[in-house]
């Protein structure tokens, strides 16, 4: 009998690359799996998020998105 896995089980990944599967389908449409992973990974440290040109100029300032948070680029 096949295990389960749910979303967020990483066994079948961790296995040595003869053995390893990729990651199991909700990883890649699974709003909950993105919300996870986006706490655990993306907001716990930086993120390059533009370059210098983006805002090239004293003063200019650009409104963007990440990860649902409203900022702003000055």
């Amino acid at each position: 009998m096949a295990k389960h896995l749910t979303a967020t089980d990483l066994s079948s990944v961790q296995r040595s690359v003869e053995q390893a599967n990729g990651l199991p389908n909700a990883h890649y449409i699974d709003p909950q799996v993105f919300s996870e992973e986006a706490e655990a990974v993306l907001k716990c440290t930086w993120a390059g998020l533009a370059v210098g040109a983006d805002v090239p100029n004293n003063g200019d300032a650009k409104p963007i998105s990440f990860l649902g948070m409203p900022l702003l680029l000055l």
